[in-house]
């Protein structure tokens, strides 16, 4: 009987079994690992994600314009060609409601429901919900809850709670209601948007007779809230005196005093329709605008002293008198602001300051009335008035641009309104509006910079004069609107444009402007790639600074074909990038692709629309499944010339 072929076959079958064994052994184990880390990496991706939903509610309540963030609700798995993926992990975004859904305060003179424009069962709480993202992942067993509540975003795990932003619920004597409303639901595995409107922002104060406490729901505990109000506590300084967890609720409690409360309702995928009782720029709110109501019209600086700040009223309505002024709140950009202001007339035709007829008008104290009268002529006239800040000595304070300031002011008709003053620049005097700044750049090369002032503006002249501080150090050239400036070494340098107009006034913009010494040839000055980890999906950071200007429709070519050609006894890959799997461009701009076969590779960038100059530098994000080896050479070279560079990188 003849045996020869059946030691063949035998060891055919032996070798099939081990096949089968090592392929089980990569789907039970490296197929799991390396989604894991795909599930992990998308975990970092939704908290930023929802730090920027708590960034969009937030600046939509400041503005009253409409938000749109986006969210990604789930993960896919990098493609194989034998081994298999689960679905792709999805996860889900949510409105939810804590313990009783409702904000409620209990302040002297104050009714919330009034402030923000709901009037729900009378209980004076207003509905506030939050926003809830749960993942649902195949492999990575911390996943993380993520929550925006109260104008705070924080992750949830079994560990306890992360805080991911700060909170804007109290600020010294300022009160923002984050009142949040909708029935936002969403699930799956791609990414949603989340549209942010915003309704009426309410506003209202307290009066200074008693304690104030506001409750909020929250599943934040009084620990978590200590650490996000250290600087409000009375301990630091501020006015919270005490927080009490109540359990789904938590209470803070403020010191007796005058609080400006805001309540900027916002809604999760709807549009609120409260109505405030006083409305922010809107009659019987801050800077009334209705048809009868005294405006205020513009807010400028006398000529001299530029200390003291003109506001013109217009008045449609009948003739009126001023009955009664009040300081009520300050906000400076770098000390405690004024103690005190005086309010006098103001002759717009002669530019110069009248009688006082409200002296001493402390900050946050008693209103007062005036002495002599003061008339605001009605029938569309302009009446102005001058506000002089002072300190407690009586020594008039500087007030910078961007400070705040509110008013309350009484007429003999029974109108009241609270006036909002934005403290303009120093140019912006009674009897002219100041430049604006701005220009454009180019560079060259050895180290040398083009300058263009042209884009700068005057509202009311003409620009006099450019002068240019190459460095930022105080220093100006007046050389004229355009320049051509040569620095002695190569490095990034920040540019000042200082420009005045035909009245003396001034303004400035500084600008970041990068140069070299490489020379006309476009290429790089630099080029980098990150080692990567054996035996694993890994992700490489590959980094480049191009030289000169990369223009729009031109590219970068980076040529992975080194990596990518070297084979594991003939047969795998020591480096695999796959199309599909990246890359991301995370810094500089643009957008980039992958084009990978079997023993080539490459990457393609291409730069924003608006192209991008020299000295920026660009990195991209990519995933590679690695073996062992190196160390890998690649080349980066450009479209529009013959400058190139290398990068070399291992697998260790």
């Amino acid at each position: 009987m003849d045996t020869r072929g059946q030691s063949i076959q035998v060891g055919a079958i032996i070798l099939f079994g081990f096949l089968v064994i090592a392929f089980s052994a990569y789907q039970a184990s490296i197929v799991p690992q390396q989604n894991e880390e795909v599930e992990f990496q998308h975990s970092q991706d939704v908290a930023e994600d929802m730090q920027q939903l708590r960034n969009d509610v937030v600046e939509a309540g400041t503005t009253g314009t409409t938000r749109t963030a986006s969210v990604r609700l789930g993960t896919t798995y990098p493609p194989r060609t034998f081994a298999s993926n689960p679905n792709p992990a999805s996860g889900s975004l949510r409105a939810a409601s804590v313990g009783s859904g409702e904000i409620s305060l209990d302040a002297p003179g104050a009714n919330i429901e009034s402030i923000c424009g709901y009037d729900k069962d009378g209980d004076d709480a207003v509905p506030s919900r939050s926003l809830v993202y749960e993942p649902n992942y195949h492999v990575y067993q911390y996943g993380q809850t993520v929550v925006y509540e109260n104008s705070v975003v924080y992750r949830q795990n079994d560990d306890g709670v992360v805080l991911d932003s700060g909170q804007t619920l109290i600020t010294g004597n300022q009160i923002r209601i984050p009142a949040l409303i909708g029935e936002y639901q969403r699930a799956g595995t791609t990414m949603v948007s989340v549209d942010v409107a915003a309704g009426k922002t309410g506003v209202g104060t307290t009066a200074n007779t008693g304690a104030t406490e506001l409750t909020v729901p929250s599943t934040l505990g009084k620990g978590e809230w200590e650490t996000l109000l250290a600087g409000e506590l009375q301990a630091n300084g501020g006015n919270v005196t005490g927080i009490t967890d109540n359990g789904d609720t938590v209470t803070f409690a403020l010191a007796s005093a005058e609080y400006d409360i805001t309540c900027p309702v916002v809604g999760a995928g709807t549009t609120p329709s409260n109505q405030p009782a006083n409305v922010k720029g809107e009659a019987g709110g801050i800077n009334p605008s209705a048809s009868g109501d005294v405006r205020l019209s513009d807010v400028e600086r006398h000529t001299s002293p530029k200390d003291v700040i003109v506001l013109s009223f217009t008045n449609p309505g009948d003739e009126v008198n001023l009955s009664q002024a009040r300081f009520n709140f300050y906000q400076a950009s770098t000390d405690d602001g004024p103690d005190q202001l005086d309010l006098s007339g103001y002759d717009l035709g002669a530019t110069s300051v009248g009688t006082t007829v409200v002296s001493d008008l402390q900050r946050r104290g008693a209103p007062d009335e005036p002495s002599p009268n003061l008339t605001f002529t009605g029938g569309g006239s302009v009446t102005a008035v001058a506000l002089r800040y002072e300190d407690s000595t009586g020594s008039i304070y500087s007030p910078a641009q961007d400070d705040i300031s509110v008013v309350n002011l009484v007429f003999s008709d029974g109108q009241e309104a609270n006036y909002f003053v934005n403290v303009p620049k120093q140019g912006t005097t009674v009897s002219n509006d100041a430049p604006t700044a701005d220009f454009t750049y180019s560079t060259s090369f050895p180290n040398t910079v083009d300058v263009d002032g042209g884009a700068s503006s005057d509202p009311d002249g003409s620009i006099s004069t450019y002068e240019w501080d190459w460095t930022s150090n105080g220093g100006y050239d007046p050389s004229g609107q355009t320049v051509s400036h040569m620095y002695t070494n190569s490095g990034s340098y920040d540019i000042t444009l200082r420009v005045t107009d035909n009245a003396g006034a001034t303004d400035t913009v500084t600008k970041t402007v990068a140069v070299t010494t490489a020379g006309s040839v476009p290429g790089f000055s630099s080029a980098s790639a990150t080692d990567l980890a054996k035996n694993q999906m890994d992700t490489q950071t590959i980094t480049f600074r191009i030289n000169q200007t990369l223009n729009a429709g031109e590219t970068v070519s980076i040529n992975l074909d080194a990596p990518q050609s070297v084979k594991t006894n003939g047969q795998i890959n020591d480096v695999d990038y796959r199309s599909g799997s990246g890359p991301s461009v995370t810094g500089g701009g643009g957008s980039a692709t992958l084009s990978a076969g079997r023993e080539t590779a490459s990457i393609t960038y291409s730069p924003p629309p608006s192209g991008l100059p020299g000295g920026t530098q660009v990195s991209l994000s990519i995933e590679a499944e690695t073996k062992n080896g190196g160390p890998y050479t690649i080349q980066f070279s450009r479209s529009d010339g013959s400058g190139t560079e290398t990068a070399t990188f291992t697998i260790n």
